[in-house]
């Protein structure tokens, strides 16, 4: 069964993972609100689906628990990511001329083929309404957040025409008008890569909504950008992603979308500049959008955004851990991405081998492709326990201030290391 987002909330419901409301005068901000004293001081707070509303059903916190990534996934452990890639990886890399080996590769090479994305030549559900004449007031979500001047998280797809190939990333959007967005971020977007990359003048783009939960969650996983999502979601999943080419832009988004907004970033164009700080921010233009019926839209309040990221992010940490052991071959022996507040920090668990140099560790962390922006860095010996809040907060609160240094990454971003070993 394709697990898209109405069949993820059948599963879910089965694991008591979710809680229904049903209200057809319920407005967006009292859902906001609900969600926000659900999940107060909840460690796994269910996810809320609000049914019955608009046009759509609206799912917060949809992948705030182990559980629920867990079924999304489909796996029954985090470390089968990692089995999974590194066996297929060494099928690759050991064939040699044993039977067994020769065996493997062919099983292997059968696999990715099999994994790569499907193009739908009949019908795609997210096209199921098409709507040309683009008014983003008339999406009841969307109208909130432009009303109340709020940024939040979508995923947007981007054409590179010089690589041939569609990228997927979780950005910040602002609603500006009926009919366009703003990017919200200064840190680099694939999407800006791939305009500046271009020799077209306009980036077909897609801001999406709802599909299978594991695009958000490989969207969020500090991914290498030449990996596409849909791609890595069918070699996961052993099953392949079925994909639509837009209406009106040249781009393929994967079918089971509950909400696609297409549109186009291009170059030249004039900046959005924010009233409150003055920065200036690239701009998304819509030309059509495109619906399910009976769709599903997952959304977050803030604080369920948190929480989700806290769920997510341990499969973010099987990914790095592999990128950084067996392509980077840096061995390391179990790492945590740890949020606190503002401050966010990567925990890495070495062997006590490589605990006298730890600067050099750190520069080949830090000059890698796959590490994900994080303020800081703290390297700790193998038998420190890596995912308890208090001794980490303990461990930073007494570590000798002469083993707190600095170091610039490539974009000229200064990153705090503390080292933490004995």
């Amino acid at each position: 069964m394709s697990l898209n987002l109405n069949n993820y909330i059948k599963e879910i419901s089965s694991l008591d993972q979710v809680i229904v409301q049903r209200d057809d005068n319920q407005s967006f901000e009292n859902m906001i609100d609900m969600v926000d004293k659900l999940c107060e001081g909840a460690n796994e707070p269910s996810a809320i689906l609000f049914s019955g509303n608009s046009d759509f059903s609206f799912l917060f916190n949809a992948l705030g628990s182990v559980a629920r990534v867990k079924c999304a996934m489909e796996i029954d452990s985090f470390k089968e990511i990692t089995s999974s890639i590194t066996t297929a990886i060494q099928s690759f890399t050991r064939c040699n001329d044993s039977i067994i080996d020769r065996l493997n590769y062919i099983k292997s090479a059968n696999h990715f083929k099999n994994s790569s994305p499907r193009v739908k030549k009949r019908h795609s559900p997210c096209q199921d309404i098409i709507k040309y004449k683009v008014d983003l007031e008339n999406i009841s979500f969307l109208k909130y957040y432009k009303d109340n001047g709020l940024i939040f998280s979508a995923l947007v797809n981007s054409y590179n025409s010089h690589k041939g190939s569609t990228h997927c990333e979780l950005l910040p959007l602002k609603v500006l008008s009926k009919d366009s967005f703003a990017i919200i971020t200064n840190d680099e977007t694939l999407c800006i890569d791939n305009l500046q990359d271009s020799s077209q003048y306009r980036v077909p783009i897609a801001i999406t909504f709802g599909g299978n939960p594991i695009y958000t969650i490989l969207s969020m996983s500090h991914i290498p950008g030449n990996i596409g999502i849909y791609s890595l979601s069918g070699f996961l999943l052993n099953k392949r992603v079925d994909v639509t080419n837009a209406l009106t832009q040249n781009i393929a988004i994967a079918s089971d979308y509950d909400l696609v907004l297409e549109g186009y970033i291009q170059k030249n164009d004039e900046l959005y500049t924010d009233p409150e700080s003055g920065k200036k921010y690239p701009k998304i233009h819509i030309s059509c959008v495109t619906y399910r019926k009976e769709g599903v839209i997952m959304v977050n309040s803030d604080k369920s955004e948190k929480i989700q990221r806290k769920y997510i992010n341990m499969v973010g940490e099987r990914f790095l851990l592999f990128a950084l052991n067996t392509l980077h071959n840096i061995k390391i022996i179990d790492l945590h991405l740890f949020e606190d507040g503002e401050n966010r920090y990567i925990i890495f668990k070495l062997p006590d081998s490589m605990c006298n140099n730890i600067q050099r560790v750190a520069k080949r962390v830090i000059y890698s492709e796959y590490v994900p922006e994080y303020q800081s860095l703290i390297f700790v010996n193998e038998d420190i326990t890596i995912r308890n809040k208090r001794d980490i907060t303990e461990l930073l609160e007494n570590i000798d201030k002469s083993k707190i240094s600095v170091i610039e990454n490539e974009n000229s971003k200064v990153i705090t290391i503390y080292n933490a070993t004995k």
